[in-house]
């Protein structure tokens, strides 16, 4: 019996690891959006599975992630990108959006991990510090990237009518930020909203809400090479401030010195009588 138990509990062990391990961004690494042109393309992952419809990554976080679209919301819960049965399932954009985020109001799904892999890290928001510090992303839509600012977050209701239903009705937008726990910045008028849901618990109907504007600039590095490029920029610029404080320093020295040697020889002229 107690071989059985600790049999069991091993492979609920090893089970939760592989559920974890397919959820990782990481696993999707060799697919991600490369720039051709004035466009971003990720031929291999669509011809994997035609349905594909983009790309979502948030600075900082475990989201780096294909999106998926289907002809109802239940199939990407258990399927991933490539199209193989997974507990974890994918990022997917809701069935009534259409594809290009046109819509006033645009919902992407996904799973919460406890690894904060998928949408697990959507919780990370709630807190004030975490929300502050963590604003960017990009989402590619066909070949074309745009930028993503973090403006709100908030706890609602998978029934919410506000968030859930008119996509195409913009006055949903002032709704759904009005929900906001956190808010950045006092007066906040998006053309078009990007919502990230995810679920609070296992078969809670409470639902974690990340709120973002879609913009023309992408404000942080985008690929492996461009980071690179970054932080090499930022080596030099750190060398040149240093460069900069040392000079500072020497023509300090040199001044002083200068100082001194000035003062001695305006001693030599001075007679003293007794």
């Amino acid at each position: 019996m107690a071989i059985l138990i600790i049999f069991i509990g091993g492979y609920g062990l090893w089970d939760k690891h592989q559920i974890e391990e397919a959820a990782d961004s990481s696993n999707y690494s060799q697919y991600r959006p490369v720039q051709k042109g004035d466009d971003w393309t990720y031929d291999e992952i669509k011809e994997i599975n035609p349905e594909v419809i983009g790309w979502i990554k948030l600075k900082d976080t475990s989201i780096d992630h294909p999106l998926l679209q289907a002809e109802d919301n239940d199939k990407y819960l258990t399927l991933s990108a490539t199209g193989e049965f997974s507990m974890t399932g994918s990022l997917f954009l809701d069935h009534n959006n259409r594809p290009d985020f046109s819509d006033a109001v645009s919902i992407i799904y996904g799973h919460h991990m406890n690894s904060e892999y998928m949408f697990g890290c959507l919780s990370s928001f709630l807190d004030r510090g975490f929300f502050r510090s963590h604003q960017y992303g990009y989402i590619v839509i066909g070949d074309k990237m745009k930028g993503i600012d973090v403006i709100g977050v908030a706890e609602v209701s998978a029934y919410d009518s506000d968030v859930y239903s008119g996509f195409n009705d913009s006055s949903h937008i002032q709704k759904i930020l009005s929900k906001s726990i956190f808010v950045r910045g006092k007066k906040l008028n998006p053309d078009k909203l990007l919502v990230l849901s995810t679920c609070v618990d296992m078969g809670s109907d409470d639902r974690i809400i990340l709120m973002c504007e879609m913009t023309d600039k992408v404000k942080f590095p985008l690929t492996d090479e461009e980071e690179t490029k970054s932080a090499n920029r930022s080596y030099v610029r750190i060398i040149l401030i240093l460069l900069l404080v040392f000079a500072l320093i020497l023509t300090y020295i040199w001044m002083r010195r200068r100082k001194h040697i000035n003062r001695r020889k305006d001693d030599r002229h001075i007679i003293y009588l007794n």
